[in-house]
C-alpha cells in the first residue's frame, strides 16, 4: 500500500515525517506540504496525483471546533466539507450561491452544496464531524454564528474541501483526519493548544501508517 499524507504546513506532521525517514518507509508513504489555503492545496495535490499513484490520500492537520463537546486535542474524521466563503450578503441575511442560477448545488462532486467523503476506516473508532473550509478564519461573533448555522459547521479548516474536490474528481480514495487546536470563538490565541493537537495527530498518523501496512486496519467505501 502507498499512502500520500497531505498537510498545509510541515509543523503539523513533523513527527510523522521523522518516523517515515527513520523506518525507511519512503516506498510506503509520502508527504505533500501544500501551503495554506484552498487554492494551493488544489493545485499542488492535483499536480502530485497526476504524476504518481497512491492507494489512499490522507489529508491531515489541525482545525478549529465550533462545538464545546469536540474539545481541544480531540481527534476526528471529517466526512463532509463545504465552501465556507461561497456566499453573499443581502439585506435579508447571507445567501448561498448554490441553488441559484450561478452554481448548481448538485454538480459533481457536490451534493446539496457539500462534498462528502465516501470512505471510512475500519477497526478504529473516530468521531465524525462536518467540516467547513475557508479562506477567512472565523474570529468574530457574526461570522461564527453565520457559519455555524448556515453551513451546520462543526469544525473549520483552510484546505479540507480541496482534497475532497481533487480526489473525488480523480477517483482516488481519501480521508480527512484532524485534531482540534482551538475553539472557534472571538480570536484569542492564548486558549489555543497547537502542540497538543499536533502531538495527538502525529501519534494517530503513525499508528495509521503501521496498521494499514500490516493490514490490521483497513478502509472501505460506503455502500
Amino acid at each position: 500500500m502507498k499512502i500520500l499524507f497531505v498537510a498545509a504546513t510541515k509543523n503539523e506532521i513533523a513527527e510523522l515525517q521523522k518516523y517515515i525517514v527513520a523506518e525507511k518507509l519512503e516506498n510506503r508513504a509520502e508527504i505533500l506540504i501544500t501551503g495554506m489555503g484552498i487554492l494551493q492545496a488544489c493545485f499542488f495535490l492535483h499536480q502530485k496525483l497526476i504524476q504518481n499513484s497512491y492507494n489512499l490520500v490522507v489529508n491531515a492537520g489541525i482545525a478549529g471546533s465550533y462545538l464545546p463537546e469536540i474539545e481541544i486535542g480531540s481527534l476526528i474524521q471529517v466526512y463532509s466539507e463545504s465552501l465556507g466563503d461561497v456566499a453573499y450578503e443581502s439585506p435579508g441575511g447571507h445567501k448561498s450561491f448554490f441553488g441559484s442560477k450561478f452554481m448548481d448545488e448538485n454538480t459533481f462532486p457536490f451534493e446539496n452544496g457539500k462534498i462528502n467523503c465516501p470512505y471510512y476506516l475500519l477497526d478504529v473508532k473516530l468521531r465524525k464531524a462536518i467540516g467547513i473550509s475557508v479562506n477567512l478564519v472565523a474570529g468574530t461573533p457574526s461570522t461564527i454564528s453565520f457559519r455555524k448555522t448556515f453551513f451546520n459547521a462543526e469544525v473549520e479548516s483552510m484546505e479540507g474541501i480541496a482534497i475532497f474536490f481533487v480526489c473525488k474528481l480523480l477517483q482516488i480514495p481519501f480521508i480527512e483526519i484532524r485534531t482540534i487546536s482551538n475553539m472557534i470563538e472571538e480570536r484569542s490565541k492564548q486558549t489555543w493548544n497547537i502542540p497538543l493537537a499536533c502531538k495527538n495527530l502525529n501519534n494517530f498518523l503513525i499508528d495509521l501508517l503501521i496498521n494499514l501496512n500490516q493490514k490490521k486496519w483497513t478502509f472501505e467505501q460506503k455502500k
